[in-house]
């Protein structure tokens, strides 16, 4: 029969272990996604902003942030988001790991916690997107505030979206090939 006593001090130890190696684990060093190692310095991502149209994303973040570092793991280097930033923004991080020496720009940028992204277009913020989001939603928020649609209606504030003709319309068929039975 196992002592008690002893029972209590194996499943404290045993939680204790597990707690280290979960804090350890996220909270290691997570390499910078490959979209954000293009530019250096907020001003100069503003300054390529204010030619093409496109906004600036920032991202927010700390080496010692263990919910940054599971950004960067999974949402930030999903393939989809990696090509969004690359083809519809210009991104730059804003690195809050030293306490003391804020990154260029913090003071403008009012981040409070970590991670953040932010859409920034003429100087200004658009839209704020805080803590750890999986890759899907993070496309949804980056689609709804950047690209395409989102450059027009900044660059033409107040206009209706024009009509677009989207061509021939293709008669959809089953996976067999056969157009469908017309609803009755």
């Amino acid at each position: 029969m196992v002592n008690p006593g002893r029972r209590s001090w194996f499943v404290l130890v045993l939680a204790l272990l597990a707690f280290v190696g979960y804090t350890t684990f996220a909270r290691r060093g997570s390499e910078t996604p490959e979209a954000f190692k293009q530019v250096a310095t907020l001003a100069e991502s503003e300054a390529l902003a204010a030619e093409s149209g496109m906004p600036v994303l920032v991202f927010a973040t700390a080496d010692w942030c263990g919910p940054c570092q599971t950004f960067k793991r999974q949402a930030l280097a999903d393939a989809g988001v990696q090509r969004w930033i690359r083809e519809n923004t210009h991104p730059v991080i804003a690195d809050f790991t030293d306490r003391e020496k804020p990154p260029e720009g913090a003071e403008r940028l009012r981040v409070k916690s970590l991670p953040t992204l932010l859409l920034m277009r003429d100087g200004k913020e658009v839209s704020r997107l805080g803590g750890v989001v999986p890759a899907k939603a993070l496309l949804a928020w980056l689609g709804e505030h950047s690209g395409p649609i989102a450059d027009w209606a900044h660059a033409n504030p107040g206009q209706p979206m024009p009509e677009v003709p989207l061509g021939p319309v293709r008669k959809r068929t089953s996976a067999i090939g056969v157009p469908p039975a017309a609803p009755e």
